[in-house]
């Protein structure tokens, strides 16, 4: 299942601002965090960052825990989506998961576009 978010009335906060923020509030949650680096670009004309954040040992569950995200700036709000699995915790010098399946979810989360009506090439069915 993916997860989104919109986030209203961050005109000025970055797509790569906001996965940072992620990353450090995971922090206290997680005895051990691993995150991917932060990978900035622009999707259709507008800001985007993705990321890979590992919790190695959730302090609640003492479970592991796998996330994808992706945000991006859209004219009138940011918005957030990710893709995880909790399981057992792991080591961190291993992904937990088959590169087959972070493929899918990487793929899953690129289908979601943002475009305004008479973007070349893009349907719309609502003006964001």
């Amino acid at each position: 299942m993916i997860t989104a978010l919109t986030i209203s009335g961050n005109a000025d906060e970055s797509p790569a601002v906001l996965m940072r923020e992620i990353a450090e509030r995971a922090r206290p949650i997680c005895l051990q965090v691993l995150s991917s680096p932060i990978n900035e670009h622009v999707e259709s004309g507008y800001p985007a960052a993705t990321m890979s954040l590992f919790c190695l040992r959730d302090a609640q569950t003492r479970k592991g825990d796998v996330t994808l995200y992706r945000a991006i700036r859209g004219e009138r709000a940011l918005y957030v989506l990710s893709r995880s699995r909790r399981g057992e915790t792991h080591d961190g010098k291993t992904i937990p998961l088959p590169e087959e399946i972070l493929a899918q979810w990487r793929k899953e989360l690129r289908n979601f576009l943002i475009c305004r009506r008479g973007d070349a090439g893009i349907e719309c069915s609502a003006t964001y």
